[in-house]
């Protein structure tokens, strides 16, 4: 009797068509509704409203604000990118093209139908500047799809592949962590070179060259901050374990380690220098420093005894949100507040996100993003049972915890709840799952 022949484990798919096709409908309803929110109808005459949206196409383009045209034109990159990628992923080049012939009128129409109507949910405002800066997006992502889209995808699905196992592409995710970390520090974009402008900004306060000097600020809000802080640069150190120089992930090389977790703080810190409306603070280098440390002194630590972060380190984190979220903890369960709360409670997704800055608003998304994802990871890393479970399972999880989470704020005077909240904070999680549950199962097949 023969023995069957042994096989290797076949690797599930990824960014397929398929994929890619569901990826690019969820961009185009966050495009949509986040272009309508706070979604207060008002209904008017069509023939008023054509007029109205005539003579607003019909304005010269002008470049007033910065921000609303940098936060349109980064709307409309994501749309055009995944529309090329469906129509042309894994296909010859040449239906790249004839694709972007496609891509570029739709997303244009798609601009103008938008703003036009814009004129039927107040307070949003019809404006030619939006429909250029949206167009110009468009153009942007399809460009580079046309450059590298094909690329891109091909290296993504290697280093999905590879993730987990003996013979990681650690470079590449930490450069893709890297490039998330300085994209949440530069936002909202306002960045000046001006050296007029950075003394103005020293002489504002919002540099600081003295560590541990603000004492003006709230004990609760500096520990948050600093918190914050390490929860965002702990996972580098955690991804230079994966790199594939063994020295890494040598003990003896701490000082090496200790001296990258500077230079990567200080280069984001750097970066924040020359954002306008950001902080530079020498506290963020060193808090970010010896966070990197830390990540990679925890990782080397489940390394050499070959196992996964256990429940302690899931704990630490669910403890560091619960802290970001409920500083500085002075809830009041009173009758007379109780009844109050609900009026503060944001219950249209995104319309609390909508009164801010739009790029502001992507700052506060992406960085909630970042914070949960690593409890997802770790939910499936120390609890191997979970990775079983399925989607619904894991979203019902998650929005459990973040609704928990939201549902505490009610009672803090300082803070209020919101659905919008709720939502983000569940994808970050889910995104950690999907990661976690693939690196898991990827070191338990290889182990």
């Amino acid at each position: 009797m023969s023995l069957p022949e042994l096989r290797p484990p076949t690797t599930r798919p990824i960014l397929t068509a398929d994929q890619i096709r569901w990826l690019a409908l969820a961009c185009l309803l966050l495009v949509i509704y986040g272009s309508l929110v706070p979604l207060r109808f008002r209904a008017i005459p069509m023939g008023h409203a054509i007029a109205a949206f005539q003579e607003a196409m019909s304005a010269p383009v002008r470049f007033e604000s910065r921000s609303d045209w940098v936060a349109n034109i980064l709307l409309f990159i994501p749309l055009s990118f995944s529309f090329m990628a469906y129509l042309s992923v894994d296909k010859p080049h040449a239906i790249s093209w004839f694709a972007a012939v496609i891509v570029l009128p739709i997303c244009a129409l798609l601009s103008a139908a938008i703003e036009f109507t814009q004129l039927f949910f107040p307070p949003r405002v019809t404006s030619i500047n939006d429909v250029a800066a949206e167009s110009l997006g468009a153009l942007i992502g399809i460009t580079f799809w046309l450059v590298f889209g094909q690329s891109f995808i091909a290296r993504f699905r290697r280093l999905w592949n590879d993730l987990g196992g003996e013979e990681r592409r650690g470079v590449s995710l930490l450069t893709a962590y890297m490039v998330v970390l300085l994209l949440i520090h530069a936002l909202p974009l306002d960045l000046t070179i001006s050296p007029v402008e950075i003394y103005h900004k020293y002489r504002d306060g919002r540099v600081q060259l003295v560590p541990f000097a603000g004492g003006n600020e709230n004990i609760w809000e500096t520990i948050q901050k600093h918190l914050t802080n390490i929860a965002y640069f702990a996972p580098v150190g955690f991804l230079l374990t994966r790199l594939a120089q063994p020295h890494w992930r040598q003990p003896h090389s701490w000082p090496r380690v200790l001296g990258t977790g500077f230079g990567v703080a200080g280069l984001v810190e750097l970066v924040q220098l020359f954002v306008v409306t950001r902080y530079f603070d020498v506290t963020d280098i060193i808090t970010g420093g010896f966070a990197v440390f830390g990540g990679w002194a925890v990782a080397l630590t489940y390394r050499q005894r070959q196992t996964s972060p256990n429940a302690t380190v899931f704990v630490a984190w669910v403890l560091l949100l619960m802290f970001i979220n409920w500083q500085p903890f002075d809830f009041d369960f009173t009758l007379d507040v109780m009844a109050q709360r609900p009026r503060r409670l944001a219950l249209i997704p995104f319309a609390d996100y909508y009164r801010n800055n739009y790029l502001s608003a992507f700052d506060q998304i992406f960085a909630r993003i970042v914070l949960f994802i690593p409890l997802g990871a770790l939910a499936m890393l120390a609890f191997p049972a979970q990775r079983q479970r399925g989607l619904p399972a894991v979203l019902a999880q998650a929005v459990a915890f973040t609704t928990m989470l939201e549902a505490g704020q009610l009672f803090l005077p300082s803070r209020y709840a919101s659905v919008t909240d709720v939502i983000i904070e569940s994808f970050g999680i889910w995104l950690g799952t999907v990661l976690g549950r693939h690196m898991g199962n990827a070191t338990q097949s290889t182990g």
